[in-house]
């Protein structure tokens, strides 16, 4: 009970939201779908990684993929630290927190964004229930 419930879901969430970036960016590359703006070459968005997106719409999809996969570290944060209810350590959190910034500022793909959305939220909310703990557990003493 407690936190633990919200694993799974969450879980699953993330997951499928990583696999819907990576399959999006397959199918942009192989011309079956568009971004609209990331398919353009001259693009912001795609100014990233300029020899990867240089016209190459595998080098977009490589690039959108890898800006997605760095959510990932962090919703296993997330995740673990629901499992746990231990809190994570602020290197932990610092690092998964400017990883998950990247596809958040970064990526075109809406399911990279709403991953960090996701994996921002659950960082917040897992370190307000930490100092929500403390606290109680400082009134206690």
């Amino acid at each position: 009970k407690g936190p633990r419930r919200y694993c799974p879901p969450v879980a699953a969430l993330a997951a499928s939201l990583l696999l819907s970036c990576i399959t999006d960016a397959t199918g942009v590359a192989m011309g079956l779908t568009s971004w609209g703006q990331v398919v353009a070459p001259s693009g912001t968005r795609t100014a990233l990684l300029p020899f990867l997106a240089s016209g190459s719409p595998w080098g977009v999809a490589v690039q959108q993929s890898v800006l997605a996969v760095c959510a990932a570290p962090g919703s296993v944060l997330v995740v673990k630290g629901l499992w746990a209810v231990q809190p994570l350590g602020v290197g932990q959190r610092l690092l998964a927190g400017a990883l998950t910034l990247l596809p958040l500022l970064l990526s075109a793909q809406p399911a990279a964004q709403y991953l960090a959305l996701v994996v921002l939220v659950g960082g917040v909310a897992q370190h307000a229930q930490v100092r929500q703990t403390k606290k109680a557990g400082a009134r206690v003493i």
